[in-house]
């Protein structure tokens, strides 16, 4: 229990710690956007294969299967806790971590009060630099009729952060993770259970794009952990 425990939150942060830098190369929001189900928001990543290594060359299969997740939603440390199928991983040292998920992120959220309105994801007010502008309502008009969940697809030329390599090879996107520093290591009859929680609401970012228009984009999620 202890493995797929640790390896689901490991997964998830790696999932989420990814998007700001390979979507947008220097956010710079303004004010951040709620996506959790308060909003009726959602933050969804797809996952279609998880891998670890001991040397960078075998690699073990600990699940495989195409699943999307809500990383804003309150269960999702259990939905991704079952994608983990390989209960039998061999005991060692764990250097390596490759991940396949779609280049695909959908995210839904509004900002709090900003002088008196509320700023949305949306597709209806256009682009800015290849960005989708914001919408806006005043306050007392939450909802609006077009408020809705808007997919970002990870740029062909995204580069990992430090400590990982990031390889596009048509709709998805494969990133392999350094854990030299830290690895995972398998031993035999150990157990404890990792968990973890989300903040919701800074999961978008929005940003200046003119005098009185803003752009959103993902932002990573900050989390929070505690053992049992």
């Amino acid at each position: 229990m202890f493995r797929r425990e640790f390896l689901t939150i490991l997964v998830i942060c790696l999932v989420v710690l990814l998007f700001a830098g390979e979507l947008y190369a220097q956010p710079n929001p303004a004010f951040y956007g709620d996506a959790g189900a308060e909003v009726d928001g959602t933050y969804i990543v797809t996952i279609k294969k998880i891998e670890i290594s001991q040397d960078g060359t075998t690699w073990v299969t600990l699940g495989e299967k195409e699943c999307s997740f809500n990383i804003a939603s309150g269960d999702v440390g259990a939905s991704i806790g079952n994608y983990i199928s390989n209960s039998s991983v061999p005991t060692g040292t764990y250097t390596r971590l490759r991940i396949t998920q779609s280049r695909m992120i959908t995210i839904k959220g509004r900002s709090g009060n900003v002088g008196g309105n509320y700023y949305y994801t949306t597709t209806s007010a256009g682009r800015v630099n290849g960005f989708y502008k914001a919408g806006s309502v005043a306050t007392g008009g939450w909802p609006p009729v077009d408020y809705e969940a808007v997919s970002f697809q990870v740029p062909a030329d995204a580069q990992g952060q430090a400590g990982e390599t990031l390889e596009i090879s048509g709709d998805n996107m494969i990133i392999t993770k350094d854990l030299s520093s830290n690895p995972i290591v398998i031993r035999k009859g150990q157990t404890k259970t990792m968990m973890i929680s989300f903040n919701t609401q800074n999961m978008i970012g929005f940003e200046a794009a003119g005098p009185v228009d803003y752009v959103f984009y993902p932002m990573a999620p900050q989390q929070s952990y505690s053992e049992e």
